[in-house]
């Protein structure tokens, strides 16, 4: 506990699923918490949750506005998580294909060369990785579904596939996120981190 006292983070898409796991997460290691997202209603309870466990946060729901937020607040800003989401496929399509997705895989592929290019250019002032997860369990991943007749199974269809036999956690890209932002990752940057219970391998 404690591992990021004093640090500032932004974390965008954080009033829900991966972004609101990676946030409360920071915020329960002692990091003052932009909270940003869609949904100011929810964005306040979370900040409200926050403080109510002792930690600083502050609700920011226009993006241009989240540095400026940070440094008037906080007095700067040290962490940038960018988590937001779209119904659809997950990150993990930088890494693999799937039908009638072209734009989106190649989207999420770019990434890869281009968190690999900032890392080269702005070493070593900025540490910048890339995570990759698959199937999450989060309401985006529930609502993608229900566009089919079968949600329920489509959901225990990827369940069974993966080899660990379970859908990602929030907490899962979390704990990786947290990692990668603290001194322990001090020597990793322009890497990309897959979390999909083995989804690749399949």
């Amino acid at each position: 506990m404690g591992n990021l006292k004093g640090k500032t983070a932004i974390v965008t898409g954080s009033t829900s699923g991966m972004g609101r796991g990676i946030a409360e997460l920071f915020a329960g290691e002692g990091a003052n918490i932009v909270v940003s997202g869609r949904d100011e209603k929810r964005g306040d309870e979370i900040v409200r949750g926050m403080k109510k466990k002792g930690g600083r946060a502050v609700f920011s729901e226009v993006n241009r506005m989240l540095v400026g937020e940070a440094v008037e607040t906080f007095g700067g800003v040290d962490i940038l998580i960018l988590s937001n989401g779209e119904l659809g496929n997950g990150s993990i399509t930088a890494l693999h294909v799937f039908p009638d997705r072209p734009v989106y895989c190649a989207s999420k592929g770019a990434l890869i060369p281009l968190v690999k290019q900032i890392a080269l250019d702005y070493g070593p002032d900025i540490r910048i990785n890339l995570i990759c997860p698959a199937q999450v369990d989060t309401p985006l991943l529930r609502n993608s579904v229900k566009a089919f007749e079968n949600p329920e199974s489509i959901i225990q269809e990827t369940i069974d596939r993966l080899p660990l036999k379970r859908l990602g956690l929030p907490q899962d890209i979390a704990k990786a996120a947290l990692y990668l932002v603290s001194g322990d990752a001090s020597w990793v940057t322009g890497s990309c981190f897959v979390i999909d219970g083995g989804f690749l391998c399949t």
